[in-house]
């Protein structure tokens, strides 16, 4: 009796496990008929990435960790696990358990991304990163700062260590997010720890830097400040090989006696929401991609005439995007294309390329013809547009006749 009972039990067993199994397997080929699986693995990989990789320096929005990715089924698993590009980008989070050694193993011999979140002094900040190896790869770093900070920083290398950073010089690209009331000129000494720092972003903080250390940077991002025109001249004179410059709301206080300065290295100059004070002051000789940017729909005539003037005083951009109200576009468009008889008078004569944004509510009727008449004629002729990109709403009617015009046409939403 014993024995039979023993017989059926193993059966019982046998036949729960075929059955366990079964299930896995049928779960599997079920997984198997959803769309994704069908995505070969370099694809899903780029999908990845794309949606783990920050565009810039950012402040923590949601974005999803390849350990996260990692767990949703043995596919993901194994593209996430095979593909270091995703394990580069390090989101440091306060707490004092957490390991990221699965980043310093997975991301393979690439240089890593560091992203802190504002925490105690006195937490692990780096475990499972510690190792000279992994240091000399931390190449990126994203610093929250606030006014208690400012003490730290006046004992110049510790404040890097006590931001667990206890090898700067491997640093390459830098950004401060500051809170109000930092003050930018404390970390003047913490940042001569920096010799190979390339690229830099200040959000609500201006820092002064060693005219050195300005004739490296290749890479300038400055947030929401104030600041006279004389120290960001002196600044920006001192930026010998700088290439790219973003200003988002950037207060520039000019005087009635200051000169018009150049910035000769650059060419690739972004304003959004900007004052007068940049096109007033400045020009950029070699500027080839420009993005202006704005949601407010009128200006002064001053201010249109400063932005005007700056535009068509330089030729060489091939890259504008223009994401601006109706009346400032338009009054741009009308200054760099006059009528298509007066070539001579054709102020962008190397643009190839051009992006428009607005808004369907937005009186965008003078604008349409301007485009319109830059597609025919003779500037179409021997100046044509390589790309165009434009709200759909603004050529519904025309969509056919504007793609025979230019190579490469983006109808977008706004």
């Amino acid at each position: 009796m014993d024995a039979e009972y023993e017989s059926i039990y193993e059966l019982s067993q046998k036949l729960s496990t075929i059955e366990h199994t079964l299930r896995r397997r049928r779960a599997r080929l079920h997984n198997f008929l959803q769309p994704v699986a069908a995505l070969p693995m370099e694809v899903l990989q780029r999908i990845f990435l794309d949606a783990i990789q920050p565009r810039e320096y950012f402040e923590f929005g949601y974005l999803p960790s390849p350990i996260t990715l990692s767990e949703v089924c043995s596919t993901w698993r194994h593209a996430a696990q095979s593909y270091p590009p995703i394990w580069t980008v390090v989101r440091l989070e306060p707490c004092d358990h957490r390991s990221y050694s699965f980043y310093a193993r997975c991301s393979g011999s690439l240089s890593l991304e560091l992203h802190q979140r504002k925490q105690d002094y006195n937490r692990t900040r780096i475990a499972g990163l510690e190792g000279a190896d992994v240091q000399d790869r931390i190449t990126a770093l994203s610093l929250p700062l606030d006014q208690t900070d400012d003490w730290y920083a006046q004992f110049g290398d510790h404040f890097w260590k006590s931001k667990g950073v206890p090898n700067p010089e491997s640093i390459e690209r830098l950004a401060l997010l500051a809170t109000h009331g930092v003050d930018g000129s404390a970390y003047s000494d913490p940042l001569r720890y920096l010799p190979s720092l390339r690229h830099l972003s200040l959000d609500n903080i201006f820092v002064p830097l060693s005219t050195t250390q300005l004739a490296n940077l290749v890479t300038l991002v400055v947030r929401y400040v104030e600041i006279d025109s004389s120290e960001f001249t002196e600044f920006i004179e001192a930026c010998d090989n700088i290439r790219e410059l973003t200003l988002d709301q950037v207060d520039i206080k000019c005087d009635e006696d200051d000169g018009i300065v150049s910035i000769p290295s650059l060419h690739t100059l972004s304003l959004i929401r900007p004052n007068a004070g940049f096109f007033d002051g400045y020009r950029v000789p070699q500027l080839q991609y420009f993005t202006l940017r704005d949601d407010i729909r009128s200006y002064s005539p001053a201010y249109l005439c400063m932005a005007e003037n700056f535009i068509a005083d330089t030729p060489t951009i091939k890259v504008a995007s223009l994401k601006i109200g109706p009346q400032p576009l338009s009054c741009i468009l009308e200054r760099l294309w006059p009528h298509s008889s007066h070539l001579e008078h054709d102020n962008l004569r190397h643009l190839t390329d051009l992006t428009i944004s607005g808004h369907p509510k937005w009186p965008l009727d003078d604008v349409k013809p301007l485009i319109k008449a830059r597609l025919e004629g003779h500037q179409a002729e021997l100046r044509p547009l390589q790309r165009l990109s434009v709200p759909r709403f603004m050529f519904e009617d025309d969509v056919d006749w504007v793609r025979s015009r230019v190579p490469v046409l983006e109808l977008t939403d706004r």
